[in-house]
This record gives C-alpha cells, sequence and structure tokens, in this order.
C-alpha cells in the first residue's frame, strides 16, 4: 500500500520508484534475517514482538502517507467511481496486456516463494534459519540492482526491461532445478535482483505512464493485487501437487515455463 502511494510523489513514468523501492528491500530482508534468527520457544517470542512493533510502525506510516497524497477524486468511496476507475484503468491496452504478463510471472514465482522452504526442508534437510538467509540473500540483490536498473529503463525502455526481467527468471528457474545442495540454492537467490528489480520497475512504469490521470495509486495497487493476490491464488493447489509428484527439480521447471510463457506475452 505504501508502495503504491508513493507513486503520485514521483515524476510522469515512475523514473524515481526504484530509488525508493530499493529501500522497502532493505527493510524487508533485515526484518526476514531478524525473525529467522529469532528464537521461537521463548515465552514471550521476540517475532511476535517485532512484527507488533513494525505492523504499528506501518499503520502509522499509512495513515500519514494518506492525509499526504488524498486528493478529492479519492474520497469518493462509492462503488459507482470504483467500478469507473477500474475500468477506465483496464481500458489502456498497454495496462491491461503488462497486468496479463504479471499475472502469468506472479503465478511462476509464487510456485517458488510458497514452495522452496518446504522443498529445502524436506529434500534438503535445512535448517529453519535457511530460508530466512535465502531472503536476505534476495533483498542485497534486490538492493544492488534497484540502484542502478532506472539507468536500464532509459536504455532499453520498459518493454525490453520487462522482457529481459522475465528471460532472467528463466534462468534462475532452470538453475535452481540443477542445484543439489543449501548453498547452491542460496547461490541462486543471490540472482533475484536481476529477475525482479527489472520486471517491477518495468510494469511500474508502464502502469504510471498509461493510467488514467489520478488513478496512479489505484493501478499500482491492482499491480500488486495480481502478482501477490491472484496469481498465487490461482496456482496455490497446483503448486503442491506438482511438488508432491515431480519434486522440486519438475516445480522449478514449471516455474521456468510459466515465466517463459509471460516473457513471449511481452
Amino acid at each position: 500500500m505504501l508502495s503504491s502511494s508513493s507513486v503520485p510523489w514521483q515524476r510522469q513514468g515512475g523514473e524515481e520508484y526504484s530509488s525508493y523501492r530499493r529501500w522497502g528491500s532493505a527493510a524487508w530482508g533485515l526484518t526476514a534475517l531478524a525473525i529467522g534468527l529469532t528464537h521461537f520457544d521463548a515465552v514471550v517470542p521476540l517475532h511476535i514482538v517485532l512484527l507488533v512493533t513494525l505492523s504499528a510502525l506501518s499503520a502509522i506510516a499509512a495513515a500519514t502517507m494518506g492525509k499526504l497524497v488524498l486528493t478529492p477524486n479519492a474520497a469518493d468511496g462509492s462503488a459507482a467511481f470504483k467500478a469507473t476507475a477500474l475500468r477506465s484503468i483496464v481500458q489502456q491496452r498497454e495496462v491491461l496486456c503488462c497486468l496479463l504478463i504479471i499475472a502469468v510471472a506472479g503465478m511462476a514465482e509464487s510456485n517458488i516463494s510458497g514452495m522452496l522452504f518446504l522443498y529445502l526442508r524436506t529434500e534438503m534437510k535445512a535448517p529453519e534459519t535457511t530460508m530466512s538467509l535465502c531472503l536476505s540473500v534476495d533483498v542485497v540483490s534486490e538492493v544492488m540492482v534497484f540502484t542502478f536498473v532506472s539507468q536500464a529503463l532509459h536504455r532499453l525502455g520498459p518493454w525490453w526491461l520487462l522482457t529481459l526481467g522475465l528471460v532472467c527468471f528463466c534462468v534462475k528457474s532452470a538453475l535452481y532445478s540443477t542445484a543439489r545442495s543449501v548453498y547452491g540454492v542460496i547461490a541462486v537467490e543471490s540472482l533475484h535482483g536481476f529477475c525482479f528489480a527489472p520486471m517491477w520497475t518495468a510494469a511500474v512504469h508502464l502502469l504510471s505512464t498509461h493510467s488514467p490521470p489520478g488513478l496512479h495509486t489505484t493501478a499500482m495497487s491492482m499491480l500488486w493485487g495480481v502478482y501477490a493476490g491472484v496469481a498465487p491464488a490461482l496456482v496455490g493447489i497446483l503448486s503442491g501437487k506438482v511438488l508432491t509428484l515431480y519434486g522440486g527439480t519438475g516445480l522449478f521447471l514449471f516455474s521456468g515455463v510459466l515465466f517463459g510463457v509471460s516473457a513471449g506475452l511481452g
């Protein structure tokens, strides 16, 4: 929500988005590492205290940002206004195409993010802290790539940058299927920034550029909702079946195929 709300502050096209987004990635990674290193058997588990504190801070930040970016149109919460806003967004061909691509990519990524920990625990017998370490490695690479990805956006354009990120996701999925140790999986995780940062920056640029004036925040919320909400819901049950029947190799190859389809759509 905060990420979506920051878009109206930025220049048309969201060129500054990657600079803001890297700080969110850094905070996410530090939190994941802190929770992963927490002792869960304490009387008052530290991870519960940490989550409650961060939730309170997020609520305060959301309330503050809501006052800053609220516009007269946004105050209209009627169903008619919401329907008109959504219709005006999806009527843009570029926006609809981008949302479709991100939906397929979200299905592929949810295969990995939703089942990677189970794969590490069951097939590789990895310790509990491994997943938090993987997330932290993810974030380090994200912060690095988000730092310079705006330059790639200017050089390649949004559609080529989007395709580049999806192709990198295909390569990453294939490398997962060849990893035979926990350290191999962690090494593959270091490529995450080269996959997610280009894809997400390009998608934000496309929606920010082509969404109707005054509806940028709504468009960004739709983008995240499709990627992290609709897509995982559509593929969630299938992911478990694929992991059970074909193991981690089959799951990661399946994700690679979905990323390939999304890259082809781009």
